[in-house]
């Protein structure tokens, strides 16, 4: 009986001009039915043109404002302003690890070169030591090349390691001196210093952030 009821009634409302319009609508043409949950029928109009439709009511053929564009993407700039720089310390922290624990495994080879000969080498080669993971020897086996760090050897006459980050070197170590963000140096056993030290190069903004709390 309901079901006729509602047939019957939107029939109705297809057929006759003066049907009952919710207050607020206006009179705006095409009766469309909707049914609420108690599945009573109630009658709303959709506007042909955009100036008829009612206050509070949005089209779903509206696209996005100019202004609204505008905000999302300064909003996309200002996250990326402030992931993009930390995003980066990240993966230089990452790197950092990695090239201490390289350094360390370095410098345990030099200690004992130094305990059978009295003195350390600057020849990669005559370490005890297989190349590390993503190193190769350069510079007539006096540097390892591993990734963006540069370990030099021959500046063993310190007791120290130094292995400078400088992105994109080309195996020079004068080259990545001009360009090194940082510089780690790890002291061996007969060092005057038994601190690890990171020591900012060429007033660069990412060796001053790196150096800041890397051995604090």
């Amino acid at each position: 009986m309901q079901r006729e009821n509602e047939r019957s009634c939107y029939k109705k409302s297809l057929s006759s001009p003066n049907v009952w319009r919710p207050a607020g609508f206006g009179d705006l043409p095409h009766p469309v039915l909707l049914l609420n949950k108690g599945k009573r029928p109630c009658f709303m109009w959709k506007a042909e043109d955009p100036g008829q439709r009612p206050a509070g009511m949005t089209p779903n053929f509206m696209g996005f404002t100019l202004i609204e564009l505008l905000v999302v993407v300064l909003i996309i700039g200002i996250l990326a302003a402030v992931a993009v720089p930390q995003y980066q310390k990240a993966v230089v922290r990452s790197r950092v690890a990695t090239m201490l624990s390289v350094l360390k495994s370095i410098a345990e080879a030099e200690d004992v070169y130094y305990l059978a000969n009295g003195v350390y080498t600057i020849d990669a080669r005559e370490l005890s030591l297989e190349t590390p993971a993503d190193c190769q020897a350069v510079a007539a086996q006096q540097m390892w090349s591993c990734g963006s760090f540069l370990v030099d050897l021959a500046a063993l006459s310190n007791h120290s390691i130094i292995a400078s980050y400088c992105p994109g070197h080309t195996g020079s170590y004068t080259d990545c001196a001009s360009v090194r963000d940082f510089a780690l140096f790890f002291p061996l056993q007969h060092s005057s210093s038994s601190q690890k030290e990171c020591v900012v190069a060429n007033n660069s903004t990412l060796g001053t952030k790196i150096c800041a709390t890397l051995f604090k």
